[in-house]
């Protein structure tokens, strides 16, 4: 059966097509986008690529004017300003993006976090629960009350943190200095975090930015600069915020809910509390994504509610065991497929393909460098480079289809390939004449020392815990191609560690992108010195 009548027959009818990209047989792949209602899991193990993905679908999604919550966490929003082509559908909206820093244009009145929010907020800068709800009842809305003469009286619409701390300095009792002195000391730490609103002029109008992108566009809310204990309940916060709001201006019609998108919410979430918002929010049929290079932390009852999991190229046999677990792949399919994804190359399955496998190729850099970071083009375009996909063949016959997407290098059913059809792995670029500026190339231990703190960055982008075991280690001595990296005596098992193949091949690749110079690292324990070794 040919590669299209298999992908027609296994997506659902498209009234609503969000283009992808293309099968790697040329044809354009479209699902339905009312298919990816509920919640989506985006996982590969570089962050470029997830990020240059996350931008087709957001842009897709915006061209169908359904409005985009992201909340990033790096600083690094993969959010395109403005399509540069033509838009997907004809009856497209302009889309706009509204960037929020938290802590900067984002600051909240108390009144405006959730019971829940604020009690996460207290709870995580180190409150115990009895006080911390003690806290959230004082600033529980207040009814309207009457003077003795009958006039109304309205409660302050604004709750500063200025106005709480003296809230509970003047209603805690004089005689427990212990939970005063808790309170009081959570309180200003949460001051000094920024994330809470002093003046009325501080505080950010939701309305107000919800309008400008509520017929398509994108919410960028920037966790970057926010410390961990702050983010879980800024983002319950906004989330609630954003449910009233919705539920507030579409209570007479059918409201098509925004969708969110979460950047690697584990961290700053713990379980219960980022399983009961997906829950809430697949309940009340908002479109809810998960960007995450590590599917093994997340819980495996979250997992199991995955209902589309987007699947980019994994080198990690655990990481491809704990997606397994969602029921929608199993090991051997996952471990087989993932590893022979190449670059720009993605695996749907799921409810937008009735849970059968679909490998597709998403659109080309250029295309979607408009207002992506600098970093993850560069590194996108190189990994094309190194891949050798950047140039299709083409032949004397009529022309083929647009394949802006590389040609690709594993067919979309690998068990229908006819057998003379070997592709190559995705690593290896195509058979090419050595050239004799590569074997002549370089490269000095004084170079390595040079650029080593953009080679343990390099390395971070991809496995934070790799850039943490690499921080005490420096380049010694290099024989050839050989590196030979020294730990001091204490960091013995961090030299270990490096002993993995998984984490030695992570570090070689990123020497190989950066230098053109493919490098064998081996670690040891050396006294480091300040004259290192030729």
């Amino acid at each position: 059966m040919p590669d299209q009548e298999l992908v027609d027959r296994c997506l659902l009818p498209t009234e609503q097509p969000l283009l992808l990209g293309r099968t790697l047989a040329a044809e354009r792949l479209a699902i339905d986008t009312r298919a990816l209602v509920g919640l989506n899991l985006v996982s590969g193990t570089d962050e470029g690529e997830i990020a240059l993905l996350t931008a087709v679908i957001l842009r897709a999604l915006a061209a169908h004017g359904l409005p985009c919550i992201v909340f990033d966490l790096c600083g690094t929003a993969c959010i395109l300003s403005e399509p540069r082509g033509p838009a997907s559908t004809s009856q497209a909206q302009p889309s706009h993006v509204v960037r929020l820093r938290v802590g900067d244009e984002v600051k909240l009145d108390v009144r405006q976090c959730s019971p829940a929010a604020l009690l996460d907020l207290l709870t995580r800068f180190g409150l115990p629960n009895l006080p911390a709800l003690y806290v959230v009842s004082q600033v529980a809305p207040r009814p309207v009350c009457t003077t003795s003469s009958g006039e109304a009286v309205q409660p302050s619409p604004f709750l500063g943190i200025e106005e709480l701390i003296q809230l509970i300095d003047g209603r805690v009792a004089s005689s427990d200095q212990v939970q005063l002195g808790a309170i009081l000391g959570c309180l200003r730490m949460i001051k000094q975090e920024g994330v809470l609103a002093s003046t009325p002029a501080d505080t950010v109008s939701f309305p107000e930015h919800y309008e400008t992108i509520r017929q398509g566009g994108r919410m960028i809310v920037d966790l970057s600069t926010v410390a961990n204990a702050a983010r879980g309940g800024v983002v319950r916060a906004i989330f609630d915020n954003l449910v009233r709001l919705h539920t507030q201006q579409n209570a007479g019609g059918s409201p098509r809910w925004p969708c969110l998108i979460l950047e690697e919410p584990q961290l700053y979430f713990n379980q219960r509390d980022l399983h009961e918002i997906l829950m809430r929010a697949s309940s009340l049929g908002m479109t809810s994504f998960i960007l995450t290079t590590c599917p093994s932390s997340l819980e495996l009852g979250l997992l199991r509610r995955i209902d589309n999991l987007f699947l980019l190229s994994h080198r990690s046999g655990h990481e491809l065991q704990s997606l397994a677990n969602s029921g929608l792949l199993d090991h051997e399919t996952a471990s087989s497929l993932a590893c022979r994804l190449g670059s720009r190359q993605g695996l749907l399955v799921g409810k937008a393909t009735r849970r059968f496998p679909v490998i597709f190729a998403f659109e080309a850099v250029d295309e979607a460098s408009a207002t992506l970071p600098d970093h993850v083009v560069r590194r996108a375009r190189s990994e094309l480079a190194s891949s050798g996909a950047a140039t299709p063949r083409r032949s004397s016959s009529p022309p083929a289809p647009d394949r802006a997407y590389g040609e690709p290098t594993l067919p979309l059913f690998p068990e229908e390939a006819p057998a003379q059809a070997s592709p190559l792995p995705p690593a290896q670029a195509p058979p090419r004449e050595p050239a004799a500026s590569e074997s002549s190339r370089e490269v000095s231990l004084a170079l390595i020392i040079a650029r080593w703190d953009r080679v343990l960055k390099r390395v971070g982008r991809r496995r934070r815990i790799l850039e943490t075991i690499l921080s005490t280690a420096r380049p010694v001595h290099l024989e050839g191609h050989t590196l030979l990296l020294g730990f001091p005596p204490q960091s013995r098992f961090q030299q270990e560690l490096m002993a993995s193949p998984e984490y030695r091949g992570l570090l070689e690749e990123e020497l190989t992108n950066l230098f053109g110079v493919a490098l064998e690292v081996t670690a040891t324990l050396h006294p480091l010195s300040d004259t290192p070794q030729r």
